[in-house]
């Protein structure tokens, strides 16, 4: 019976033990939120990370391939959690560019055949890298990616360097893409550009390019 008792005694202080691990997680859950209602169903949405999240531990665990860094990241996520997301095998346009007054923008198409709302992820660790939003682009064999890739490179080389924030709206508004039932990479769902001096990100659903959204990234 006593066995019993501390197998059980044991049992509760892991169990809140993990609880309180895992409370900031819950948190950071809890707070996702919709900022932009769209027509169709699918809008915006932001969530602040409340857990210390951190940039090093992902890199110090040595990933060799794309699919090894989205291993990494959920596993700072959620940790003790056996989790897998696979990688797809196509990508979206993206780029980064700085203005001519020295500001790095990085836009940013999201393209996908289906419909889906956007999460815009707010995130301050205690140490390191935060506030600021990177994404990194590259060219795709899958779907149009080298012409997307060609149109984008078109506009930057035309512009010779004398890049302004309506440079990268050119860009992703040049390399949008309409719907396509036979293409997984087609139809444009966002726009984005990341502004890394003000820490923003400016937002366009679905080709919508006369009516943006705006959300600061510089949290307090």
């Amino acid at each position: 019976m006593r066995v019993v008792e501390y197998a059980a005694a044991g049992l509760a202080a892991v169990a809140g033990a993990l609880a309180a691990f895992y409370a900031s997680r819950l948190r950071t859950a809890a707070s996702v939120r919709e900022v932009v209602r769209a027509d169709d169903g699918y809008g915006i949405y932001t969530m602040d990370v409340t857990y210390d999240y951190s940039i090093d531990r992902v890199i110090g665990r040595h990933y060799e391939d794309a699919q090894g860094y989205v291993d990494a990241v959920l596993a700072e996520a959620l940790p003790l959690v056996p989790a897998h997301i696979e990688l797809p095998s196509y990508g979206c346009s993206g780029f980064q560019l700085q203005t001519t007054d020295g500001v790095w923008l990085t836009g940013r198409n999201y393209d996908f055949r289906r419909d889906t709302s956007m999460l815009l992820v707010h995130c301050k660790p205690k140490h390191g890298y935060g506030e600021e939003v990177r994404l990194t682009g590259g060219v795709s064999p899958y779907g149009h990616g080298y012409d997307r890739y060609e149109t984008i490179l078109d506009i930057l080389c035309r512009e010779d360097g004398a890049y302004r924030r309506k440079t990268a709206w050119d860009c992703l508004r040049e390399a949008s893409q309409l719907p396509n039932p036979d293409d997984v990479t087609s139809s444009t769902q966002w726009s984005v550009v990341f502004d890394h001096a003000d820490l923003s990100a400016e937002v366009v659903q679905r080709r919508r390019w006369d009516e943006s959204h705006r959300f600061s990234y510089n949290m307090q």
